[in-house]
């Protein structure tokens, strides 16, 4: 889900029929992903006739630049589309930014959950099937490793380089920012029923709440043993706060 200032409107992902959505005061409508649509090619296309859209998973926008950053986990891509802040959706424009169909080194596998960090020009990316989290380069267009060994899922490393803990099924994430620089990533890992968090500067994990049991239970106790039931989205205040949405509850 994102917010367009520019135009007063929401763009969210509609993974049921495949597109994303466009939520304006007086209507909504389709803004990318079309029946019979184009196939993705090395050049822009206009991004309402761009091919159905399996398994979009997450999206978000960058109000600087007017840029929506969509993934799609079935395709395993990150699509990037300009808007130029325009209403008329028509005018947009798209390319695959990272992953299969993309000029950039380096692959993408099951790309679920998006943090941008516009100041810090980087594309945080979880990938589920590969049980890792990805950071994007968004000015040079490379990849490096944030969190989790690839095609290794599983529960370790609390306390130590996240890049050696490991991860299961990673989904939403969300960025914690202070004086506008990203310092803490959360992850929602999901297969482990926790919510992780990396200290960026530092590099290290640690392990926010959930303690692997997939309930929804506790009320009242610390967060690091409360259970939770297979995290999937994240959000995060100005003040740290955490909001939680899970399999069958949300958290705060």
């Amino acid at each position: 889900l994102a917010y367009l200032e520019s135009i007063d409107a929401w763009v969210l992902s509609d993974p049921g029929v495949q597109r994303l959505r466009r939520v304006l005061p007086e209507r909504v409508d389709t803004v990318v992903g079309a029946p019979n649509g184009f196939e993705f090619t090395d050049t822009e296309a206009s991004a309402r006739w761009l091919e159905l859209l399996p398994g979009v998973a997450d999206v978000v926008y960058d109000t600087d630049r007017s840029l929506l950053y969509a993934s799609v986990s079935e395709l395993n891509v990150v699509l990037e589309i300009d808007t130029g802040g325009e209403m008329d959706a028509s005018a947009w424009s798209a390319r695959v930014l990272a992953g299969e169909r993309s000029p950039m080194a380096g692959s993408l596998h099951g790309p679920a959950g998006l943090a941008l960090d516009a100041l810090g020009g980087a594309l945080y990316v979880s990938e589920a099937s590969r049980h890792v989290v990805t950071r994007i380069d968004l000015s040079d267009e490379t990849m490096s490793p944030v969190a989790g060994v690839p095609d290794t899922p599983g529960f370790l490393g609390d306390g130590g380089d996240a890049r050696s803990a490991l991860l299961d099924a990673p989904a939403g994430l969300a960025l914690h920012r202070i004086d506008g620089t990203a310092r803490t990533l959360f992850i929602a890992d999901r297969g482990n029923h926790r919510v992780r968090s990396v200290d960026l500067p530092q590099s290290t994990i640690t392990t926010v709440t959930g303690d692997g049991v997939p309930l929804t239970a506790g009320e009242g106790a610390p967060a690091s043993v409360f259970s939770i039931d297979s995290p999937t989205g994240l959000s995060v205040d100005a003040f740290g706060n955490l909001a939680i949405a899970g399999a069958s509850s949300v958290r705060l």
